[in-house]
């Protein structure tokens, strides 16, 4: 991969990354009260659920992310064997990644829901 292309990798992803922290916070920087958290103050059921939905919400958000940075280098490679090998890995492990996620994410719902915590 040339310099020329990794600079515009490079750039992409760290726009993509200053995207994630700013937008949110201009969005909330004008609100006169206070912002609201989705954190519930209930059981610690609500408390377990919460937590693991908003961990899966950033490593999913992450795992797209890869899989998005993998089709660029699949589409820059430039015809190069081992690039495009590098950049098929890289969107499988991303997807495997996502596939995890999810399988935790239904099964810690599941478990909270069998054993009734809270």
């Amino acid at each position: 991969m040339n310099t020329r292309t990794k600079k515009i990798l490079i750039s992409i992803a760290a726009f993509s990354l200053i995207s994630l922290v700013a937008i949110p916070l201009v969005a909330s920087a004008d609100l006169a009260e206070p912002v609201e958290t989705d954190l519930p103050t209930g059981s610690l059921s609500e408390k377990i659920k919460a937590i693991v939905n908003q961990v899966a919400l950033i490593i999913a958000s992450i795992c797209v992310l890869i899989i998005i940075f993998g089709g660029i280098m699949y589409a820059v490679s430039g015809g190069k064997e081992e690039q495009m090998t590098s950049a098929k890995n890289i969107v499988i492990y991303a997807v495997v990644g996502l596939i995890i996620v999810a399988l935790a994410w239904v099964l810690v719902g599941f478990v909270v829901k069998v054993m009734n915590i809270g």
